[in-house]
């Protein structure tokens, strides 16, 4: 019965009026554009307040929609850093990898003009147990940082996570090099978790545990707690289950499926556990079962709730709940009998709101939440929304120690509290502009952010009269301005694109979101507002531009563009109302030129916006244009670059002012390209900042090339190249703003190449792979005995007629000089040696050399690994389908047999393969030849969910159990009579997951096959219709489905036998699920 009504504190539909675009919004598998409709819908007709939860919504909307655009799926945060090593494992050389980049900051501030200053946001602190003075803190996208002498200076360990977001960091109570983080940013989304991380030498290395993105499906982990007393044990509150670990973090068990966002220990009784979400409820075991608290609002009115516990007294709890309707305060709740029920105490004053007196409605208690107690007095509380609220009588009363407006009579700790601790007597606040300290309870503060450079740029500007003038737009932290002195905040909000008179450096543009401009014309003394004449609505970051030659003209972009040409005093539409507005670019040779983009629409002017053209033609349909760059010699050639994940379209040039484009893309990753800029007197030199590094390319290189040494693994939104030093700049998501010397001279080029066959039969194809550096579109290939013998193209195609030995060469070029190499004897041509029935091949010696293994790209191939079959034996033969090319095919060749005396013959094989999901469905083909491949005869495919052999989803390495594999008889009898016949066994890989192949065998005789009488359970659902809860019954343990909707769009692969459709739209949908090879098919109707 216990669990029963501890299910319904989670499961009960949101009220009408509620913000259930937030619980979307927090759900990675809630299509965007169905989020976007939730929240366009919640705040039609609405006023938009300050403090609403309105702009940390349009942050994510402006950060998530060029991503998705225009399925709406939310990618998988993995996919970014699996691109990335498969680039580096591909193309990485001791030279490969250029660029030497250092920080330039903010790591700290002064504040002329400016009303909320700081360096990032920060989401969690730990301190050293034994030394005060060594501090951890976690920032959503720019990693974990430590101090060693109280925040004097800060030192970032993570800039190589996969994941830069940090939710929270927990450290050993007896051995203070031990550490765990949880990755991700469970607050405001801007990275998702890819699981806990382990540090066993303070910080220096890390490790994954056994709670990582195979389990946690890239979820988020709020929190993280350890046993005071036991290393072993920690507790983890995710967004999908409760977790627990008694071994240090290799495995982890799963308590129960709730969406919990708060976790306290008793501190008297660390058995006695504390957990919240959208209710309260407590354990006395250790985590294993929990039981609800009473005297809470109802779940439907809750948004989300934080809790407090204090050493003062341990049957004191405290709660802060936020409002389900508008994320205002719900109320604030304290328990004097250990959690087992709770009264009201404090609703009148709104603490989560903006004002300084608590008057002003509403809140963003989704978004920022915190409450702690003192350990020495169990009466005194903070509470943290956008402001810092202190009762010092039990949550009755509360005044403000803390105001989001710098400098504030107050307090100032910054806007959006995330975070509220005392360790020991100290208070520490973790909110958007950094991490604050205080030793008397909140009654003032010290700024402990300087040294931290965690700051999260849109876009940045610079000019060419000040090397040290650059300025730019933060998230959450204004407009920045860094001069010979330092940095400082000039401008709050939220800055966007920031610019520089290229003729005057005393004049600046400044922005905030969606349009909204400023200007000052003495060097930041004073500023004027110059968009009020503009009758139109601008995206979040509204672009932008200023005429290089006659500064007093500039166009900016909404659902038109506008020009003004008398510096922004008035302004005229110019343009047809259309799409918004994302990108403007102006020539530099020829200021008439103007080009600006829509996410899928690129326009031009050649007369200074009297009439436009459409410059689309013939770019990727569906493409979500992020920015591109005009040559500034040359306005008819532009390069543009491309966000989303659509392999091999990431950049295109046009050479005839947008009447077509050319394909640039290469071998860059596959993962969004946010910026290009050009670099003046190279050869054609781009470089592009994506979401996982900086690439460079120029006429003289066939391929892209990394150029980001020392630049961590952090979104690059912005680049700028200052031509007279001979330098550029980053602006990053997440770490500040970087510089490093352009690359430089090129050097000559390096020849190499590679062969996926160098033994062959006559007539078969060997595909020769390019694998030289720093080279040209210039091949010198030289085949003697070959068909062809000789060959310019990149990677030819080549067959030898007859047996023997041959040479191949190889010339490249570039404008730097030449390299060549030869490798004699490299192809030897011979027939191949022809075995007797019957083959047996269990791969526990390897692989027999006359197997051959064809790897076309030189990518993931078949490789021996420690999996026997049913667990019987000890290796297997397997392909790494993860960071696998897509749709690369890798051919795993039997050796030769002489069927021409036999009257039948079979094929008997074992295997098993996971999916990863139900979109990258890896295939697996079996086909026979007579002939080394030349002409192949089909027999046998299967791919995705039909050639599964495990049920559920496997979202890391699938490693099989002995229960995993299954066994494939195949009737080959129409190769009897041959007398040199292989079995080829094809993978096709789409990045889904490893394939694994043994004991094949290859007979003149029907081998026995074992098959075992299985009763498939009757999977049934109900209620059927619903409004939105389902329970699945008959469903096997373990044992995973897929829900689809009406469109064919997967939605939900989950093993709950409760299914919950309440986030998702009326309509039909499909659940799928296979008991031991059946599949069933169940119409939902969700009402």
């Amino acid at each position: 019965m216990k669990y029963i009504l501890l299910l319904s504190l989670f499961v009960i539909p949101i009220a009408h009026q509620s913000q259930e675009w937030v619980s979307k919004m927090q759900d990675p598998n809630v299509n965007f554009y169905e989020v976007q409709e939730a929240f366009n819908s919640y705040w039609q007709g609405r006023t938009i307040d300050r403090g609403r939860g309105y702009k940390q919504f349009k942050r994510w909307e402006y950060f998530m929609e060029p991503r998705v655009f225009p399925s709406g799926n939310r990618p998988s945060p993995f996919t970014n850093y699996q691109e990335r090593l498969k680039f580096d494992a591909k193309y990485a050389t001791s030279q490969a990898k250029s660029g030497n980049w250092i920080p330039l900051g903010p790591s700290s501030w002064t504040n002329p003009t400016g009303w909320n200053p700081g360096n990032g946001r920060i989401n969690c602190v730990a301190e050293d147990p034994t030394d005060p003075n060594t501090l951890y803190v976690g920032s959503p996208s720019g990693g974990i940082w430590k101090t060693t002498d109280s925040g004097n200076s800060w030192s970032p360990l993570s800039d190589d996570f996969v994941s830069m977001g940090i939710s929270s960091i927990v450290i050993s109570q007896t051995n203070p090099n031990l550490l765990y983080a949880a990755t991700g940013d469970a607050d405001g989304s801007d990275t998702y978790s890819i699981g806990v991380v382990k540090s066993v030498d303070g910080g220096i290395n890390w490790n994954t545990t056994g709670l990582n993105y195979l389990v946690t499906e890239s979820k988020k982990i709020h929190k993280l707690l350890i046993h005071p007393a036991n290393d072993d044990i920690l507790w983890a509150a995710t967004n999908n289950g409760f977790y627990k670990t008694e071994d240090g973090g290799d495995s982890w068990v799963k308590k129960n499926n709730y969406v919990i966002r708060d976790i306290e220990l008793n501190p008297q009784n660390p058995n006695t556990i504390y957990a919240s979400g959208k209710a309260i409820f407590y354990s006395h075991d250790g985590g294993d079962t929990f039981t609800s608290s009473t005297g809470l609002p109802s779940t439907s009115l809750v948004g989300r709730i934080a809790i407090a516990v204090t050493e003062a007294d341990s049957n004191y709890i405290y709660a802060v709940a936020a409002s389900e309707s508008d994320n205002g305060l719900l109320g604030i709740y304290q328990s004097t009998d250990g959690g087992a029920s709770f009264t009201l105490k404090h609703d009148t004053t709104n603490l989560l709101g903006y004002s300084e007196d608590g008057t002003s409605t509403g809140g963003q208690g989704w978004y920022d939440l915190a409450i702690a107690c003192s350990p020495t007095n169990r009466n005194r509380i903070l509470v943290g929304g956008i402001n810092v609220w202190r009762s010092l009588d039990g949550g009755n009363t509360f005044s403000i120690v803390s105001h989001w407006v710098h400098p504030s009579s107050v307090g100032y700790t910054h806007a959006d509290i995330h975070s509220l601790d005392f360790i020991g007597s100290t208070l520490y606040c973790g909110s958007d502009g950094g991490i604050f300290r205080s030793f008397n309870s909140g009654s003032s503060w010290t700024d402990l952010s300087e040294g931290l450079e965690v700051s999260q740029f849109y876009k940045m500007g610079i000019t060419e009269q000040n090397y040290d003038l650059i300025i730019g737009g933060l998230q959450d932290n204004g407009t920045f301005i860094h001069k010979t002195t330092g940095w400082e905040h000039i401008r709050g909000g939220d800055g966007m694109e920031a610019i520089i008179d290229p003729t005057n450096q005393d004049v600046w543009y400044t922005s905030y979101q969606n349009g909204s401009l400023n200007k000052t014309t003495d060097g930041g003394a004073s500023y004027f507002g110059i968009s009020d004449s503009i009758d139109d609505s601008g995206g979040w970051v509204t672009p932008y531009v200023i005429n290089p030659s006659n500064t007093d003209v500039l166009y900016s972009g909404y659902s038109s563009i506008w020009k003004t040409y008398d510096g922004g005093l008035d302004w005229e539409r110019i343009s047809t109302p259309g799409s918004t507005i994302r990108y403007i670019d102006i020539s530099k040779s020829n200021p008439d030129v103007v080009y600006y983009s829509s996410y899928d629409e690129i326009w031009r002017t050649d007369d200074a916006g009297v009439t436009w053209i459409n410059c689309t033609s013939n770019l990727p349909v569906g493409a979500s244009i992020s920015s591109f760059a005009i040559s500034p010699t040359d306005p008819t050639i532009v390069y543009l670059t491309l966000s989303g994940y659509s392999i091999g379209s990431k950049v295109f040039v046009t050479g005839n002012s947008g009447a077509s484009w050319e394909n640039l893309s290469g071998n860059l990753p596959n993962v969004p390209v946010n910026c290009v800029v050009y670099e003046e007197g190279s050869y054609a030199g781009i470089y592009v900042g994506t979401d996982n590094g900086i690439y460079y390319k120029d006429s003289n290189l066939v391929n892209w090339q990394a150029f980001d040494n020392g630049l961590p693994n952090v979104i690059v939104n912005e680049l700028n190249i200052h031509n007279t030093t001979g330098t550029i700049r980053a602006a990053t998501y997440g770490r500040g703003i970087w510089e490093s010397p352009v690359r430089g001279p090129l050097a000559p080029p390096t020849a190499d190449f590679s062969s996926n066959f160098t033994t062959v039969c006559p007539g078969q194809e060997i595909h020769f792979l390019d694998e030289c550096y720093n080279h040209g579109p210039y091949w010198s290939w030289s085949f003697p005995g070959g068909i062809p013998s000789t060959s310019t193209d990149q990677n030819p195609v080549v067959t030898y007629p007859s047996v023997g030995t041959y040479d191949v060469q190889l010339v490249v070029s570039n404008a730097a000089g030449s390299d060549s190499v030869i490798r004699t004897n490299h192809i030897s041509v011979e027939s191949p040696s022809v075995n007797l029935l019957n083959i047996e091949e269990d791969f526990e010696s390897g692989i027999n050399p006359q197997w051959v293994i064809n790897n076309y790209d030189a990518a993931q191939t078949w490789a021996i690994v420690p999996y026997g079959a049913y667990g019987l034996s000890d290796s297997c033969v397997a392909i790494n389908n993860i960071d696998q090319i897509t749709l690369s095919n890798d051919e795993l060749f039997s050796e030769a047999f002489d069927a021409s005396s036999e009257t039948e013959v079979w094929l008997q094989f074992d295997y098993a393969y996971g999916r990863n999901s139900g979109i990258k469905k890896d295939s697996l083909a079996i086909y026979t030849t007579s002939n080394c491949g030349i002409s192949n005869t089909h027999i046998w495919q299967e791919g995705g969910y039909n050639l599964s052999t495990a049920s559920g989803l496997f979202t890391g390495p699938f490693y099989p159990t002995s229960s995993h594999w299954t066994t494939v008889t195949l009737d080959i009898s129409h190769v009897a009579g041959d007398s040199s016949v292989k079995v080829l066994f094809s993978n096709i890989g789409k990045q889904g997951n490893w394939l694994y192949l043994d004991n094949i065998n290859i007979t003149n005789y029907q081998p026995a096959t074992t098959i075992q009488d299985v009763n498939i359970p009757e999977v049934s659902v109900f209620p059927n219709p619903s409004s939105g809860i389902f329970t699945i019954s008959g469903l096997p343990k373990g044992i995973y489905y897929e829900v689809y909707d009406i469109t064919g769009r997967l939605i939900i692969e989950s093993n709950k036998e409760e299914l919950n459709l309440i986030n998702h739209n009326s309509g039909v949908y499909l659940l799928k699920i296979i008991i031991e090879g059946q599949s069933q098919v169940i119409r939902l109707s969700k009402q």
